[in-house]
């Protein structure tokens, strides 16, 4: 489970976050919803340590995470696939995939639980990343993730740019960590995936929670989640 209690951060002396609460359950699908500005992907951004606490504290299976240096977290349970991917552009798939074996210390049956999800970049492991398509790159930023072996799954923004049967595999792939009991917070503008695929919504305005809501609530009123993302 991933508890965040109290969190709140920013840059300089600029504060983005105020008093930031909510937890990401086993087997939960929690999507992140807010305006551009609100401070969603400087929430992922605290949670992996990338940016220091001004208060707060994270917890990963009641543990207390946030005193780690950033490159620990991923051995704590974190997967990150960042908004853009963050890929090793100049290294090729498969040495993409080891750096995340790296964290896990998976081999060859983590590989081909990877490559059963991903077939295309089995296709192409020993080709350099800077040459796959965006959707493609998408496959491969979700994969190295994997490789680590977390017990909670975030993704900023992961459907940004790609064609819908893209867009249709990012889905499955979600839907079926859930299945196998994964944690997930995702971070999502499309209404159709969020009312798809989560299980509860947290709506960030101004860098506060301003509520939260399960998805069925907002399945029957869906212009709660349209007047947050300001459609």
């Amino acid at each position: 489970m991933l508890d965040l209690r109290g969190i709140s951060t920013g840059y300089g002396k600029a504060q983005v976050l105020f008093d930031v609460s909510f937890t990401v359950n086993p087997g939960e699908v929690v999507c992140l919803v807010g305006r551009n500005g609100a401070g969603k992907t400087t929430m992922m951004r605290a949670i992996m340590a990338l940016l220091p606490l001004w208060q707060g504290e994270v917890e990963i299976g009641g543990k207390p995470v946030s005193s780690l240096p950033a490159h620990c977290i991923a051995a704590e349970g974190l997967g990150y696939i960042p908004q853009g991917r963050r890929l090793f552009t100049e290294l090729t798939v498969q040495q993409n995939l080891d750096i995340g074996l790296m964290v896990s210390g998976g081999g060859e049956d983590m590989l081909a639980r990877i490559f059963a999800l991903f077939p295309r970049l089995e296709e192409r492991r020993l080709q350099r990343a800077e040459t796959l398509s965006g959707g493609e790159q998408q496959m491969l930023a979700t994969a190295r993730a994997l490789c680590t072996n977390p017990s909670t799954l975030l993704l900023d923004e992961p459907s940004e740019g790609l064609q819908p049967s893209m867009i249709a595999l990012v889905r499955e792939v979600i839907t079926r960590m859930r299945a196998e009991n994964m944690g997930v917070l995702l971070v999502e503008q499309r209404v159709d995936t969020i009312l798809s695929i989560a299980d509860r919504v947290v709506f960030l305005e101004n860098g506060r929670i301003a509520e939260t809501a399960d998805i069925a609530t907002l399945r029957a009123k869906p212009e709660r989640l349209n007047g947050y993302l300001g459609v």
